[in-house]
This record gives structure tokens, C-alpha cells and sequence, in this order.
């Protein structure tokens, strides 16, 4: 199992803005492209316009893990939704990977053979 994506957080509230209050799980910025992920099973993706913490200050990037922020978003969002963005790997990264999946395979059809 490899997971894919980082959890950003769930929206608590929407205002009648159309910003979206959450609790800040993990690192994201302005101008990042994240998904909405609906109780449908619909996901969406947005690109976050602006970030505001809850005391109104604008901020480039969310970076204090359980900050309150009223985040801006190209496309609505609803209470409950949750937020999410793809994980970007390194090249080294997906060497590691296909070196043990190639070491894996390897393995098991030495296995077969017996």
C-alpha cells in the first residue's frame, strides 16, 4: 500500500463568502492545486486563491499544523468535504520503489521455480 495523498484538513464551515473555515492538518500554499473529496465519493479539483487565519491576517502558505484558516478555493465546497493533495515524489524516491518491486517480483518467481 502506498499512500498517495496528505490530508489538509476537513471543512467546518462555509462562509457567505464562499471561503471555507478548516483546521489546518498539513503544509499547503496559495496558487496549490488540492482536491475536494465529497461524501458522493465525488472528488474535485481546485486550486486554493487565498488563505486567511481566523484572526483575519492573509498568509502565502498554511504551514502551524491545527491553525484555523478560511481558505479560498476556485470551485465551492461544502461542510464535511475534505481536503487533500497528491503527494509529488522524488526521482530517488520512485527508484527506491521500483527497485523493491522489481526485488519483490524477482523474489517470487525464484519461489515459483522451487
Amino acid at each position: 500500500y502506498v499512500n498517495q495523498y496528505v490530508y489538509l484538513g476537513m471543512i467546518e464551515s462555509v462562509s457567505g463568502h464562499g471561503k471555507v473555515k478548516i483546521e489546518q492538518k498539513n503544509k499547503f500554499s496559495v496558487g496549490d492545486h488540492i482536491e475536494i473529496m465529497k461524501p458522493c465519493w465525488e472528488n474535485l479539483e481546485v486550486q486554493v486563491l487565498s488563505l486567511t487565519t481566523d484572526e483575519g491576517e492573509k498568509v502565502d502558505r498554511a504551514h502551524h499544523p491545527r491553525q484555523i484558516l478560511w481558505v479560498e478555493l476556485s470551485k465551492p465546497a461544502a461542510q464535511y468535504d475534505l481536503l487533500r493533495v497528491q503527494k509529488k515524489w522524488s526521482e530517488e524516491y520512485c527508484t527506491i520503489c521500483l527497485f523493491h518491486f522489481l526485488h519483490q517480483k524477482s523474489f517470487y518467481l525464484k519461489f515459483i521455480k522451487l
